[in-house]
């Protein structure tokens, strides 16, 4: 049976902060999805950094997932690791939409050779 892994997909749905649950027997959580995309959860690395603390609080013993911006976007997750630097942070997780071509366009290629 797939395991279920919470999310705080955004902090900009109606005062969220307020109302965040993590399920205390969460393996781990999911921060911000693709927030350097206007139609996900469009936040600056500002603003994640400054909800960062909430999200702690709330995931009290329970490793992060870094945010993760969309396609590559390694300037946006290296001006939020600046902004918060101390923060608790145990996986990253990234997209990679150029390696799935790679495979496509060269099907005998083996994952280990696209990477």
């Amino acid at each position: 049976m797939p395991e279920f892994v919470p999310m705080v997909w955004s902090m900009h749905n109606n005062n969220v902060s307020r109302w965040i649950h993590i399920p205390s027997n969460s393996k781990y959580v999911l921060v911000f999805n693709e927030p350097d995309h206007r139609d996900q959860a469009n936040m600056t690395p500002q603003e994640a950094a400054d909800y960062w603390p909430l999200i702690e609080q709330a995931a009290v013993g329970i490793p992060l997932v870094a945010p993760a911006p969309g396609a590559q976007n390694f300037h946006w997750l290296d001006t939020f690791l600046y902004l918060y630097h101390n923060c608790r942070i145990f996986f990253f997780f990234f997209f990679f939409f150029k390696v799935l071509t790679i495979l496509v366009d060269q099907p005998s290629c083996s994952t280990r050779q696209a990477f």
